[in-house]
């Protein structure tokens, strides 16, 4: 009983902790211009929005789906039609012919104007309407969808940064030691006070140590690189 008492304690705190935490609101990480007071690891994630090329692509492809809604609004004009005609009369009056007058038919209009509608239009109309909405809000998903995988890249990359800085110092503190202890028992050996044996394996040590370390420097540097591929601009310049 105790036990269930504990773990219904835990979830709720959890629950009320994460009831707490304000959302972040994804539909502004474009929109942000300025990120003073911000966590380092969200300005992180506002900065790569803005810069990485994929993004920006995945706002065009909203404005398009935008305006090929407003266009399906108006697609029931594509198939309006005016027309406008003048009956024989009329047209030989204007052509000077002197005979035009006195021909029967002075009861037909002198001209005629309409307009031709294609019913169809008007009936398919509402389908496009509907269908470039649906594109439309299929295109805000994409950019949701994109807005979780930048943030969660970021800060994968991100973590992988920071362990590969930290394997590195403690990789070259081991370096440190090993260096000293290097120098230390090549003095003594040249004195004589050790044996090849032991020379051979702390130098064998040694030289581990230093190629640890510089596998380290690389590992820091390439995780560097894969997470400013994302920023943009240097990972130094954001503070």
């Amino acid at each position: 009983m105790k036990k269930i008492l504990i773990l219904f304690l835990l979830f709720q705190s959890q629950f009320l902790l994460a009831q707490a935490q304000p959302p972040i609101e994804y539909a502004r990480v474009d929109l942000m211009q300025d990120t003073t007071g911000l966590p380092y690891e969200e300005k992180l994630i506002y900065i790569a929005w803005r810069n990485y090329p994929v993004n920006k692509a995945h706002d065009h492809r909203l404005i398009i789906a935008h305006k090929n809604t407003q266009l399906a609004r108006w697609s029931w004009t594509d198939n309006l039609r005016m027309f406008y005609n003048l009956n024989d009369r009329t047209w030989n009056n204007m052509m000077g012919d002197p005979d035009a007058g006195v021909r029967p038919g002075g009861g037909i209009p002198m001209y005629g104007l309409g307009i031709s509608v294609n019913l169809g239009s008007f009936i398919s109309v509402p389908a496009r309407i509907r269908v470039a909405k649906e594109q439309e809000e299929i295109a805000k998903l994409d950019q949701g969808t994109q807005k979780l995988t930048m943030r969660s890249e970021v800060l994968r990359r991100y973590n992988a940064y920071k362990l590969a800085f930290e394997l590195l110092q403690s990789r070259a503190l081991a370096y440190e030691d090993a260096n000293a202890n290097f120098v230390l028992m090549s003095s003594k050996f040249r004195s004589g006070e050790i044996t090849l044996e032991q020379y051979n394996s702390i130098s064998s040590h040694y030289n581990s140590a230093l190629e640890t370390k510089m596998a380290s420097q690389t590992e820091l540097l390439n995780a560097k690189l894969l997470l400013e591929e994302l920023l943009g601009v240097p990972l130094e310049s954001i503070r």
